[in-house]
């Protein structure tokens, strides 16, 4: 579960782990991470592996890590997301590479490292969530758009 520490993410992390899933969550912020471990793992089993999806080099880590603990990869839930609101006239390419490595090479990071995984299993499901930012536009999101 990419992004499981807060929104979203946390709230289909919580219903994994309720259900009886072994659930693994990241996210880049390795103190949120670590106290939705706590919290989650009093209802089941939850582990926290931080990292930036947004490097291939942690994703392949982070995979490493998991194929050590675990015998299979069933689910990779892509739920990462991150934005700041701002106008486009108010941002630079920096911005965009921001916005475009954490949100789209996050998912085909994890997406290609999870693959290899699931393919030598011959089974395996990969949920990728999108904002409905990508529907229709927002003012303060032309790039996360």
């Amino acid at each position: 579960m990419t992004g499981g520490s807060r929104g979203i993410g946390y709230m289909i992390a919580s219903c994994y782990v309720k259900a009886g899933a072994r659930v693994y969550i990241t996210s880049r912020d390795q103190k949120r991470c670590a106290a939705v471990e706590r919290e989650l793992s009093a209802i089941g089993f939850c582990r926290a592996i931080s990292g930036d999806l947004s490097k291939l080099s942690e994703i392949e880590r982070i995979i490493s890590e998991l194929q050590v603990l675990e015998s299979k990869l069933d689910v990779l839930v892509n739920n990462v997301g991150y934005d700041e609101l701002k106008y486009f006239t108010q941002t630079d390419p920096d911005f965009w590479r921001k916005i475009i490595e954490i949100n789209f090479m996050g998912v085909l990071n994890c997406t290609y490292s999870a693959l290899s995984i699931m393919a030598s299993q011959n089974h395996g499901s990969i949920v990728s969530i999108s904002s409905d930012a990508s529907r229709q536009g927002e003012p303060k999101e032309a790039v996360y758009g």
